[in-house]
C-alpha cells in the first residue's frame, strides 16, 4: 500500500500509513522501494514525508542514493 501511494503521489495516504509499526517494519525490510517510486513519479512531497522516518534514512546511504539519482534525472532537484 505504501509504495502505490508513494507512486500516485498520495501524500495524505503516506502520512497516515506512516502512523503503524508494520508499515515502518515494511519500509525496512522492503528498502527504499517507496522513496524511489515517489522520486521517479516527481512527488517531492511524498518523498520528503518518507525521509522523515528515521528508519529509512540510513536505507538511503546504504542503496546508493537510487532515489536521489531518479530525481536528478528527471531534473527534479528541487
Amino acid at each position: 500500500a505504501l509504495q502505490l501511494a508513494a507512486r500516485n503521489g498520495h501524500l495524505e495516504i503516506v502520512h497516515e500509513l506512516l502512523a503503524f509499526p508494520e508499515v515502518i517494519a515494511q519500509i525496512t525490510a522492503s528498502g527504499t522501494e517507496a522513496l524511489e517510486l515517489a522520486a521517479e513519479g516527481d512527488h517531492f512531497e511524498v518523498m520528503c514525508e518518507l525521509l522523515t522516518i528515521p528508519a529509512i534514512r540510513p536505507l538511503v546511504a546504504n542503496h546508493d542514493n537510487k532515489a536521489l539519482k531518479v530525481a536528478i534525472q528527471n531534473d527534479n532537484i528541487d
